[in-house]
């Protein structure tokens, strides 16, 4: 592995996809969806498991998003089980405080990123790799046939690629990271 992502493969067609059921709102209410090369695919897949075998056992175990065998409904069943076990008592309270991140996956500064990776000591090869596929990525948004012109992405983790979810992982896993109650999935963080 020569830590290099083909430039061939950074390219993407964007497709807005509805967060809501009615769309009133178009900077709000539609999520940006990356489609790239199924061959990009395969290679982000090998990276990510690459990157998961190292990382894996460092990831905060109370990150419910994007996690092998975990779900919303895992972290809704335990964020209800930690209310109801605390608050047996008539007298006792609870307070919780819910974080969104605007835009998350948009707003990853490459940089940050890649030192957090340093940090973790990942290895330089895949660290290069990974840079290779964030830096020099285009992308035009395609609608009803229609496609814009195609523009540089200075910034970001593409939604919809087979990788950006365990960068996206990795970039918030210190996030509360010493808050004895917490509950993060992707760019929702509750804390107790």
């Amino acid at each position: 592995m020569e830590g290099l992502f083909p430039s061939e493969w950074k390219s993407a067609d964007v497709c807005p996809a509805p967060k809501k059921t009615k769309v009133v709102d178009i900077e709000n209410d539609l999520r940006p969806i990356s489609l790239t090369s199924p061959v990009a695919k395969v290679y982000e897949s090998h990276l990510n498991s690459l990157l998961l075998d190292h990382v894996g056992p460092k990831l905060d175990d109370r990150h419910f998003g994007s996690v092998k065998g975990s779900s919303t409904t895992c972290a809704l069943v335990d964020l209800m089980n930690f209310l109801y076990s605390n608050t047996d008592n008539t007298n006792d309270a609870i307070r919780l405080c819910f974080y969104d991140l605007s835009k998350g996956f948009d707003r990853v500064d490459h940089n940050i990123l890649l030192d957090i990776l340093r940090e973790l000591d990942v290895h330089p090869v895949l660290i290069q790799s990974i840079r290779s596929f964030l830096t020099g990525r285009h992308q035009r948004v395609c609608v009803n046939g229609f496609s814009s012109e195609w523009k540089p992405v200075p910034a970001g983790i593409p939604q919809g690629s087979v990788l950006g979810p365990t960068l996206f992982l990795l970039m918030v896993n210190a996030l509360a990271y010493r808050e004895s109650w917490r509950w993060k999935y992707m760019d929702d963080l509750t804390i107790s």
